[in-house]
Formats: structure tokens, C-alpha cells, sequence
């Protein structure tokens, strides 16, 4: 009995340990030069320790090629800056690619976070973007700058009350960021910024811990490097309590939130109608009561409404996308203008000069269609662009370009940040340049060289959200200050902190030195 049990045993460890053999063998099949890693955790715990920034950077100059194969756990990965590779990818055959890649296993295994934009996939993924894509109409984005406006004045007068000799920007920007996000797509007004230089409220912690992701977990290497046990150990341990994921604070906050909206329409004295809310929530909340002509083409097993695990997982999925990104952006761009002070002085006199034309109100015209502005946002977001990993695809069928191979499963990446500051795109990549972004020379860029907010149909959804945040604040602060970088706190280069291979974000703050004009 006992020799039959070892016997089994031994099988199907044989099974197990020839499979992973098999798998670690299909990148170097279909001719990919790349690291090997090792076959129980891949580059992973290389990745962990070095981040992705510098490691694509030094797999491109070792291995002497734009496209490299590694493995991320168990997950194979091809890594491109070839632009032909991903304008085929991206859009000519995206039905092949219109899924993400899903380096976030844990992620899939949560009941909010799996039902949210980012890790739906095929029609259902289509069907829950037809439903969003109106919350970022123009009529909806410019009810959304009147709300930005009011939570800009309280950053504002945060800053005059800052110490001006040498302030760090970048959490001062993430409260910003988190009011904003609460009062423009939820309508709900935050005591985020009301004490800037104190300890933060339990409310920005719990938003603060979310952006952790799944890096930080202590199931991750597990869910990576053995995909089904780590997701079963999760789930398993989470609805015993033994673990919890860094979003569930949020995820339960958005519940709450959403069921309150919900039952707000049913108590004496709050709204009776659904246009009573216009705001982001309550559009998904619409979409769970009534079915649109659009839902109507999809399969009728996945329903024409939106489930309420959707509606609250894509009320999630803004925190997380639009909570860090902007802040990053905007604090590098801050960084960025205060080491120019001729592109500054020339953008506060564009800003000026616009003004004194248009009255002098700063509105969502203003801010959306000037050309100066604009272009200094665009070079910013070349130089940092905060959302690095998210142009992943995962590839459905056997794929080949030009000679170039992709096997079934295995996901492909186009890292923004090494695509724009690759020399032949971008001469002097390393310089602060807006005049890439002038109508003269932008069309002298190479296509889908600038990715900031990806290219095709799974680019952002509310990219337009993020601009109007970036051009309503960086002309405020330039209006209003003049500033330069601390030289004490910013010797070397700006130090840059990758986020569980997804996010750029500043690694020791942006501390500057602020002259009221």
C-alpha cells in the first residue's frame, strides 16, 4: 500500500516537474534571446530585487536585441520595443491580443477586483467598457472640472501656507489626486486635505495601501510561481480571515458607497431620480438597472445589466487607475519644469498672454485647448510614464511577424518608458524638450512611439480625466509661483521606484523651493 502510494507520489511529481520543464522551454523554442531565470520562480525574485526599469534596460543591452523572452514566475513574457511589432499587436490584430496580460494573479482571484475593466477579458471586457465610456463624455468631463476647481482652491491654500523654503510636492499631490477622484466621480467630499501636514486620515491610508497591489502580498510568489495554489490559498484564507488583500479596505469603502447610493433613492428628503447624481458611480449604477442597445449584442449568459460585483469592482478600478498615476505625473512634472526655468517662464507667459484674451478664467476650454500647455504636459509624460506596465497583451492563437514568434499564452509587453526614451524615437531622450510636441515636429515622431496612456482599444479609458487634472493644476502653480528643486534634497539623478512591474512613482519625493510671483 505504501509502495503503491509513493509510486503515485512519484508520478506525479515526474508529471509535474516535466510539464514545468516543457514550459520553461517555449520562449527558447520560438527563438527568443533572454534570461533563463530558474524553473521555480523565473526572473521573478530578480525583478523583485533590481525592478523592471533597470532590468529591461540591461536584458536590451546584454542580449543586443528590441524584443527579449523571460519568464515572470511561471508566466512567459515577451518583452518589445520594436514599434511594427506593437502597431500589429496593439491594433492591426487585436482580436488576437484583446486581452491584458495577467501578471496578477491574485488580483483575478478577488470577487471586485476580478470584475473590473482591467482583468475582464473578451466580450464581457467590451461590454463593461460600452457602459463606462460615457462617464467620460465632454458634457460629463466639464461637470467634473467645476468639482476638480474646488478641490484645487484647497490645495492652493495649502501651498500658501507650506513652508516655502523647501516643500515636497508629492504627498501634498496625492491628497490632491484622492479629493479629486472622491468629489469628481463619486461626489463625495473628503477631509483628505484638510490637515496637508499631518498624519494622514484612515481614509487616504486605506486608498495608500491599495496601490500596493499584489508586490507586496505574501501569497504573490506563490500565485506566481504556482499559479492554482496560490489563487485556491487565497481565496480559501480569505473567506476563513486569515489574510486579507490590500484593496479589501477599499473594495468594502466602494460597497458601502454603492449600496448607500442605492437606498439614497428610496429615504424621505434624498434623490428621487437618477439624474439627481451625475457622477461616474452613478452611471455604472445605472447600467445594473437598465440594459442599453449596446448591451444587447453580447451573450445572453453574460447579462445585459452591469453585476453589482461590477459596478463596484469598476468603481474600484478608478481609485486604483487615476489615484497614483496622476499624482506621479503630475509631481514629475513638477520635478521636471522646476529644473527649466526658460520652459517655465515661456509656459507662464503663453498662460498669461491666453488669459488676458479669454477674460482671465481658467475653464476647461482654456485648459484643454492650449497648444503650450499642452505640449509641456505631453514631454512630462514622455519623460514619466507613470503607467509603464499596463500595455501588456495576452496572445490567444500562435502568432508570427517578420519572422518574430509569439506561442499561445504567452503575454507580451511594450514598456513605455524604454520605447520613449529609445534614441531613435526620441533624439536626446533624456532632455525636457515640449518642442517634440509642437505641430511642426510631432509628426516627425515614429507612430506608437508615445504611449502614455497605450494605443488601440484597450488604451485608457479616462485619459481625457487625467489630462484635466495635469493642465488645470500645472497651470495654477506656474501662475501663481515660481520654483525651483531643493539642490540639497535632488544631488543625482531623480531616483524613480517601480511598483510591482506596473507603476512609476518618485522614490524619495520632490522637494522645491516655491517664489510667490
Amino acid at each position: 500500500m505504501l509502495s503503491s502510494l509513493v509510486a503515485i507520489v512519484l508520478v506525479l511529481l515526474s508529471y509535474s516537474i516535466w510539464r514545468r520543464l516543457k514550459l520553461f522551454r517555449v520562449l527558447w523554442k520560438a527563438g527568443h534571446v533572454g534570461p533563463r531565470g530558474n524553473i521555480i520562480s523565473g526572473s521573478y525574485f530578480e525583478m523583485k530585487r533590481h525592478g523592471c526599469l533597470i532590468l529591461f534596460e540591461k536584458w536590451f543591452k546584454e542580449y543586443k536585441s528590441d524584443t527579449i523572452g523571460f519568464y515572470y514566475g511561471t508566466q512567459p513574457f515577451v518583452i518589445s520595443k520594436n514599434l511594427d511589432l506593437a502597431k500589429q499587436i496593439l491594433i492591426k490584430d487585436f482580436q488576437n491580443f484583446k486581452n491584458r496580460a495577467n501578471n496578477s494573479p491574485l488580483e483575478a482571484a478577488h470577487p471586485m477586483i476580478g470584475a473590473h475593466l482591467l482583468f475582464t477579458n473578451d466580450d464581457r471586457w467590451e461590454r463593461i467598457r460600452n457602459f463606462m465610456t460615457p462617464s467620460f463624455s465632454t458634457v460629463n468631463l466639464r461637470e467634473m472640472f467645476t468639482r476638480l476647481t474646488k478641490c484645487m482652491d484647497v490645495f492652493m491654500e495649502n501651498l500658501e501656507v507650506a513652508p516655502l523654503n523647501s516643500i515636497d510636492v508629492y504627498p501634498l499631490i496625492r491628497r490632491l489626486t484622492l479629493d479629486n477622484i472622491a468629489r469628481a466621480a463619486f461626489s463625495v467630499a473628503t477631509n483628505v486635505q484638510e490637515n496637508p501636514f499631518g498624519s494622514p486620515p484612515k481614509f487616504q491610508i486605506a486608498a495608500e495601501r491599495s496601490i500596493d497591489l499584489w508586490g507586496s502580498h505574501w501569497l504573490s510568489p506563490v500565485a506566481l510561481c504556482l499559479r492554482p495554489v496560490g489563487q485556491f490559498l487565497f481565496r480559501k484564507l480569505r473567506a476563513m480571515g486569515l489574510v486579507e488583500h490590500p484593496q479589501d479596505a477599499m473594495s468594502n469603502y466602494m460597497e458601502q458607497l454603492t449600496d448607500l447610493r442605492n437606498s439614497s433613492r428610496k429615504i424621505p428628503g434624498g434623490p428621487q431620480s437618477e439624474t439627481e447624481w451625475v457622477d461616474f458611480m452613478q452611471n455604472l449604477i445605472n447600467g445594473a438597472r437598465r440594459e442599453t442597445m449596446d448591451s444587447r449584442k453580447f451573450h445572453r449568459h453574460l447579462g445585459f445589466k452591469l453585476s453589482r460585483n461590477e459596478v463596484v469592482g469598476n468603481c474600484l478600478l478608478f481609485f486604483l487607475a487615476a489615484f497614483e498615476t496622476t499624482s506621479s505625473a503630475l509631481s514629475f512634472l513638477i520635478y521636471s519644469l522646476a529644473r527649466e526655468p526658460e520652459i517655465r517662464a515661456r509656459l507662464r507667459h503663453n498662460l498669461q498672454k491666453s488669459l488676458e484674451e479669454t477674460g482671465y478664467e481658467l475653464s476647461y476650454d482654456f485648459v484643454m485647448n492650449h497648444r503650450y500647455l499642452d505640449m509641456v504636459i505631453n514631454e512630462g509624460l514622455r519623460l514619466y510614464p507613470t503607467a509603464n506596465g499596463f500595455l501588456g497583451r495576452a496572445t490567444i492563437r500562435d502568432y508570427e511577424y517578420k519572422g518574430i514568434k509569439i506561442p499561445a499564452g504567452v503575454d507580451v509587453l511594450f514598456p513605455a518608458f524604454h520605447i520613449h526614451r529609445d534614441p531613435k524615437n526620441f533624439p536626446e531622450p533624456e532632455k525636457f524638450d515640449p518642442e517634440r510636441f509642437s505641430p511642426d515636429r510631432k509628426n516627425q515622431t515614429p507612430s506608437l512611439a508615445y504611449l502614455p496612456f497605450g494605443a488601440g482599444k484597450r488604451s485608457c479609458i479616462g485619459n481625457r480625466f487625467a489630462l484635466m487634472q495635469m493642465k488645470q493644476l500645472i497651470a495654477r502653480i506656474v501662475l501663481k509661483y515660481d520654483f525651483h528643486l531643493v539642490a540639497e534634497k535632488h544631488r543625482g539623478p531623480l531616483k524613480l521606484t517601480d511598483r510591482a512591474f506596473v507603476l512609476i512613482v518618485p522614490g524619495e519625493g520632490i522637494h522645491v523651493k516655491l517664489v510667490p510671483i
